[in-house]
Parts: structure tokens; sequence; C-alpha cells
């Protein structure tokens, strides 16, 4: 079976879609009947150029706005010229696919769905605004998309759940856990944290916002007898600094911001804090929280989208309401405080991800998805 894969990135890690596509990249070699391609806007350190082939996408600065739409019709030509004759067309985001879905009965399309955002945008969440008005057009469009497309994928049983019922295409929606590398996400054991000295938190998030940090800064004011220091790492610096020049000033909280971050470098922040916090407003899996789990840092979260299958529903964390900086100062200082329970979540947690989120079994159980769309 031949397959071609599109994705935005393959080189630069920016989000969890970029980091599911360097993963099937790894495995292109270990799959015995299929055949992947890649096609990338950013083709840069690929080591065999006949496996990730470029596409260039350009438009005005000015329609930034629109840019999924000119994504959209450069993909759909890039079929249409070069991939015709493939077996299945796979779009790491559902939406650039949607001139191919409405276009092409052959060969099968299958889109993946990442996120809650455009679902969030249906009328009864209505706002008038610009921001709020794009994405209610683009649900339009990633509707069309799963009404038109051969199959979905997403990345939790929430997601599914919440998809199927919003887009009305119960039984096309398939779950697929994004994994990560064992092997490079080593576990260690932490030392139990130390009440009387600073306690390290790390936060790993490229949109602020949607990662819950307010939440996080204002949970941490509700616990003056406890001294944090907060790491964060993330690309949207503006996002971020807004945050912290607004809620990130208190007597018990100093702040440092990094900015992006490499692999390595996560993986070193999360052997040297004490709590990965990550109180998302909305998820849909939570990569990070994956990551955090395999290397054996406790975590604290919230029990939005996906999050609660990361956490197997607390059994491997904590879990506070979303939005809610009390009950995730309460949750906060549990973790803290339970040094014997936080050892048996890390450790919960560890083989948690290594039952279900493997990057090995996603990428055998992506092939049998294919397989079954397929035929």
């Amino acid at each position: 079976m031949t397959a071609i894969f599109f994705t935005h990135q393959v080189s630069k890690v920016t989000n969890g879609p970029t980091k599911f596509a360097q993963y099937l990249l790894r495995h292109a070699a270990g799959w015995a009947k299929l055949e992947l391609t890649f096609v990338s806007e950013s083709e840069a350190g690929a080591a065999d150029p006949s496996i990730v082939r470029p596409i260039k996408v350009s438009y005005p600065k000015s329609f930034e706005a629109l840019g999924s739409l000119f994504r959209m019709y450069a993909y759909w030509k890039y079929v249409k010229r070069s991939a015709a004759h493939s077996d299945v067309i796979v779009f790491n985001h559902a939406l650039d696919g949607v001139l191919t879905a409405l276009s092409a009965r052959k060969p099968a399309v299958v889109g993946m769905l990442n996120d809650f955002k455009y679902l969030d945008a249906g009328l009864t969440s209505f706002r008038l605004h610009r921001k709020w008005l794009a994405y209610f057009f683009y649900r339009q469009l990633e509707k069309l998309f799963v009404r038109r497309a051969a199959a979905v994928i997403v990345c939790s049983h929430a997601l599914q759940a919440r998809a199927e019922k919003e887009y009305a295409c119960r039984g096309k929606v398939k779950v697929l856990y994004q994994g990560v590398d064992l092997s490079f996400w080593a576990y260690q054991k932490h030392e139990p944290i130390n009440c009387a000295e600073h306690i390290k938190v790390l936060f790993v998030k490229s949109n602020p916002i949607v990662g819950g940090l307010s939440s996080l800064f204002e949970a941490i004011k509700q616990l003056p007898g406890f001294y944090f220091e907060v790491t964060l790492a993330g690309a949207q610096q503006e996002r971020f600094g807004k945050i912290i020049a607004q809620h990130g000033k208190a007597p018990n909280l100093a702040v440092q911001y990094l900015g992006s971050q490499t692999q390595q470098q996560i993986r070193q922040l999360m052997y040297t804090n004490d709590v990965l916090c990550i109180p998302s407003a909305s998820e849909g899996l939570g990569v990070a929280l994956i990551e955090g789990l395999a290397t054996g840092i406790p975590v604290v979260s919230t029990d939005t989208g996906g999050v609660p299958e990361v956490l197997n529903n607390g059994k491997c964390g904590w879990l506070a309401p979303a939005d809610n900086p009390s009950l995730l100062a309460q949750t906060l200082k549990a973790c803290i405080l339970n040094k014997e329970e936080a050892c048996l979540r890390c450790k919960a947690g560890r083989e948690h991800v290594e039952a279900h989120f493997s990057a090995k079994n996603m990428a055998i159980q992506f092939e049998a998805l294919l397989n079954e769309t397929v035929s």
C-alpha cells in the first residue's frame, strides 16, 4: 500500500502533530506493507529526500488569516499532479484536505483532528469577534471534510466523542493515541519534594493561554506557605510576556521564561524540576504530559479533553477542574505533600505510558488503520 502524508512540519518540533509526523518518519523503514511518502512545507533535516518531498505554500502576509485556504489549494494541486496513483492520502491537519476530499473518490482521503479548536466554535459559544468568526467558518470546512473523508483519526476518546456528536459522523472517527520514544524519555526516580526549599514547577506549552498558565499563577498565589520557582518553555514569547506581567507577580513566586526548547532540553527540565503542571483549558490529548509521565516527574493537570486518558483518571497524576485556580491550588498542594502517593503515581505513570503511548505501537496501529480504510 502506498500513502502520501501531508504535514506542515517534520523538522522543527512546534506541537503534537509535528511530533507525530516525526515519529512516523523515523518508523518509515519499519512497515512491512506500507510505503509512506511525506510532503512538507519544511523538509529540512530529512535523512532521505525521496521520503520527504517539499511543497511551497505562499500568500501575501496581509492574507495570513486565510492561510488555511491557500494551503488547501496548494495541497490539492499537489495531489492532482503527483499523488493520483497512491492508495491513500493522509492530512496531518484535516482542514488542509478539504478540497482533496471534495474532489477525489480515489485515492482514499484520511485526516487528523488534533484538538477542539474548531469544535468549540459552535453557535452556543457565539462572540462577535474576528477570531471566533474565522473559527466558525473553518468549523464548517472541517465538518465538510469529516463528512467526505474515508476516515478521520483523532488522538483521544474525548475528541472522538465530541467529533461524532458535533459532526454527525459516528463510526468514521478512529482513535489513535500519539506515542513517545520510550528510550529517549527514560524514567528517572525523582527525589521527594522538600517543601522547606523552593518548589520547582515546570510548564511546557506552545500556547500559554490554552495551557492555562494564568490559572497556575493564580493557584500559586493561594499557597503562601510555599515558595515556587516556575520555569516556562514555549515559543510564543509575546503571549507568555503578557500573562507573566498580568498574573506572574507574587511574594512566593519566581518566574523564568526560557522560550522555545529542544526535546533534549525539555527532557532535562523534566529531570531537574519537582512538578510538571499544565492546567490546560482545552487539550486534545497532551503529549507533554505523556513525556512527563515517561520521565517520572509528578504531573498535575486538568480534567479537560483527553487529559484524563493520559493520567488514567488521576491514577498516574493529579487532576483539577479547568479554569479553577482555587481547586488547582488544592490539587497542587496534595501533590506536593503526599510524597508516598507521588512515588506510586509516578511509577504507575511510566507503566501507563509503556502500555498505551509508545511511538512503536502508534506506528503499527497507524498502518493498521490505513489498511482498514483502504480495504
